[in-house]
């Protein structure tokens, strides 16, 4: 079951999801790298590229919180068996 994360959805969906943004954004790019005669396809070009490293970016932000919210559940897990232990006493 995947977490829920209020501000990206299930994580591990979208993840995958925007890897396959990724991947077009950059197979568009190298496309558009062989049509490239003019300065608008040059700046097309660049706006291509920071386009597929702001994809990149956010892609590594939700693995960072994918990764931050199974320490926590961890963590959680932890904390109930202390207190399950500390009560059995």
């Amino acid at each position: 079951m995947p977490l829920w994360n209020a501000w990206f959805g299930p994580t591990p969906r979208r993840m995958h999801d925007l890897t396959a943004q990724v991947h077009a954004v950059l197979g568009k790019r190298q496309k558009s790298e062989l049509d490239c005669s003019d300065s608008v396809d040059k700046d097309r070009k660049e706006f291509n590229q920071q386009e597929a490293y702001l994809l990149l970016d956010i892609a590594r932000a939700q693995a960072t919180v994918c990764r931050l919210e199974w320490q926590l559940v961890h963590v959680k897990l932890d904390e109930n068996i202390a207190l399950g232990n500390l009560y059995k006493c």
